[in-house]
């Protein structure tokens, strides 16, 4: 786990605002935060799944100017960023993957879910599950954490695994 995972799980804990669920009557605010926060043109962020790679780019951008300046983005903005991060990628699987929101008391309780049957690969062993749920929080703090280490986001490649139903466990 991550630094932003970190953060997300004690907001939650602290019972914070911030770390409190998302549904899908929120998605359109959060994103409309999303693309000011990262500049973004009017077609950059359209719900498409092309959108993911520019998605990516945006946030290394935001990144790189951020540290250009020598700012650190405060606990309270990394988890709106997170929430607007985790909105927009949610989404993207609804509306490509057919997955449903299942909102949760906080992020870390907010799900994806894909109706099955969903394959999943953990520990080498191939598994069946009736259904399948993912984090967007948990992707969008990973992501913002591999970010901040140089990793380039992979967010194509969580939609192809939800459109396929075929799951790496260890995401």
């Amino acid at each position: 786990m991550g630094p932003t995972e970190r953060l997300i799980a004690a907001l939650a804990r602290a019972q914070d605002p911030l770390a409190s669920g998302i549904g899908p009557d929120q998605v359109p605010t959060l994103v409309d935060h999303l693309t000011r926060r990262l500049l973004a043109g009017e077609d950059d962020l359209d719900f498409s799944p092309a959108s993911l790679r520019r998605l990516g780019i945006l946030l290394e951008r935001f990144h790189s100017d951020a540290e250009a300046k020598g700012a650190r983005l405060p606990d309270d903005d990394t988890a709106r960023l997170v929430r607007e991060v985790a909105a927009y990628l949610g989404e993207v699987l609804v509306r490509d993957a057919g997955g449903k929101w299942r909102k949760g008391e906080t992020l870390d309780a907010t799900y994806l879910e894909f109706p099955g049957p969903a394959q999943g690969l953990k520990n080498g062993e191939l598994r069946t599950y009736p259904a399948k749920a993912i984090n967007a929080a948990n992707i969008a703090a990973s992501t913002w954490d591999a970010i901040l280490a140089g990793v380039k986001p992979r967010f194509e490649l969580l939609l192809s695994m939800a459109r396929d139903k075929r799951f790496d466990e260890a995401l």
